[in-house]
């Protein structure tokens, strides 16, 4: 029985990759039933005309490059010199969408095609089938190593030839497609979108291994799975040349890495069985990527060092922070207002641990007319009451050294009055967070003569 089992399995396999063919070349047949003149009598296509193979070779770059659809009303476009693609305003309506799609058509399209996107009647039919057959050629490729891609997450390969009534059942994939199983709706934030599905970290979104293979196949074929990255034929990205990634391929991984999980049988606009908007989440993908923040910037880096082995040029380096507590709304949109500006947004709530301890060492305890001494302490801070806006950075610790004592209770009062003590806005916080100097008078011998509470009563 052990035996006829694994020849089902085996069966069942070959079935499916049988079937997925058919269905690619069905659909490369209707395309061609379409495009054969109503009246020729041989049934046999035109020949092809140059312009139309550069359209064609555009469209397929545009669908992984830069966005999996083709907005309705593209074309016939017109220039659009005073939109910026990259503007916040592209997304503010339906209008400006459109336009800042057509702005950026302008950019990625060679020059030599920009009059013949203005004037030449079929460049519409022909761009969107360019597309449409792109996307299905890179699902079709995607599918058949998805076992390889998941394979950091553990999962049994043989779910990605289940039937879609038993993937659409099966609790290991909902855990990495929504935040909480019980929900009817999928989140645009899915759990297999982060570097750890278990721990959603707004600083880990849209970073994953995952994501990194899908991009990876894309570029350098399967073969790039096992470690190789030449081989013939060329895959896309090696006849393309390309040398770093961009948002738009950043943004379909995601939507790919999702479908692959989902029950869906056709990536269209809308799943047809999930309900799931590819597009609309394609776009919030797009929107964040290109605002080209911080978190913005190490997602571009970390898919080039993964991918290519390189450095974006874009990177900024800063110094992370902590947000502050504030009013808690969804946690969808608390996440959004932490992705994008940390500084204000409050904390979310996660696997990871929520008590820091900050090791504060070789702080300078002084006494006007008097030596100055070095205490060691270690301040326990709970992330659910830190603030970076209360951080007191006008008293810099010291960089001296000396010999350690203990931090009485009314020190460690004194240190909580301060830390609630509000300062300018405008001053960067200090990390780790340093308690102000006690006024304490020393001895030769080391001894303390004067108390903590009288020293703070002379304040």
């Amino acid at each position: 029985m052990h035996e006829v089992r694994k020849a089902l399995e085996l069966a069942q396999q070959a079935y499916t990759a049988v079937r997925s063919e058919l269905r690619a070349l069905k659909k490369d047949h209707a395309m061609l039933q379409a495009a054969i003149p109503a009246h020729s009598r041989n049934r046999v296509l035109k020949k092809t005309s140059t312009i139309d193979n550069d359209i064609t070779r555009a469209g397929k770059m545009y669908a992984m490059l830069n966005y999996f659809w083709v907005m309705s009303g593209l074309f016939p476009t017109k220039p659009q010199p005073d939109v910026d693609p990259r503007s916040d305003t592209r997304w503010s309506s339906p209008e400006a969408k459109l336009n800042g799609a057509m702005a950026e058509l302008y950019q990625c399209i060679p020059k030599a095609l920009h009059k013949p996107m203005e004037t030449y009647p079929q460049f519409g039919s022909v761009f969107r089938a360019a597309v449409s057959s792109e996307r299905s050629n890179i699902l079709h490729s995607l599918k058949d190593c998805a076992g390889l891609i998941f394979s950091t997450l553990k999962l049994d390969p043989t779910v990605f030839t289940d039937e879609p009534a038993k993937k659409k059942e099966n609790a290991q994939l909902l855990t990495l497609l929504k935040k909480d199983v019980g929900a009817e709706k999928y989140t645009r934030l899915a759990p297999v979108l982060f570097m750890d599905p278990s721990a959603l970290v707004p600083d880990d979104f849209l970073k994953t291994p995952v994501m990194a293979k899908i991009i990876r196949v894309e570029i350098f074929g399967k073969a790039s799975l096992s470690g190789k990255t030449k081989g013939h034929p060329k895959a896309r990205g090696q006849r393309w040349s390309m040398q770093c990634v961009t948002e738009g391929l950043i943004a379909g991984a995601a939507i790919v890495a999702r479908f692959l999980l989902t029950h869906d049988q056709e990536l269209t606009a809308t799943g047809p069985a999930t309900k799931i908007d590819y597009a609309q989440d394609f776009d919030f993908y797009l929107e964040r990527l290109f605002k080209r923040s911080p978190w913005a910037t190490s997602v571009i880096n970390y898919y080039n060092q993964e991918v290519f082995g390189t450095s974006s040029v874009l990177a900024t380096s800063g110094i992370a922070t902590l947000p502050s507590a504030s009013q808690p709304h969804t946690w969808e949109d608390d996440f959004l207002q932490q992705l994008e500006d940390p500084a204000s947004a409050p904390q979310l709530p996660s696997s990871t641990s929520s008590h820091i301890t900050y090791a504060l060492t070789s702080m300078s305890i002084s006494n006007p007319g008097g030596p100055a001494t070095t205490t060691q302490l270690q301040l326990e801070v709970d992330i659910g009451q830190l603030s970076l806006d209360a951080a007191r950075t006008d008293l810099p610790p010291s960089a001296s050294s000396g010999k350690g004592g203990r931090v009485s209770a009314a020190q460690r009062r004194a240190i909580a009055q301060a830390a609630q003590t509000p300062v300018d806005s405008d001053v960067v916080p200090v990390i780790p967070l340093a308690p102000p100097p006690v006024v304490k008078r020393v001895t030769r011998n080391g001894g303390a003569k004067m108390t903590a509470r009288k020293a703070s009563g002379r304040k």
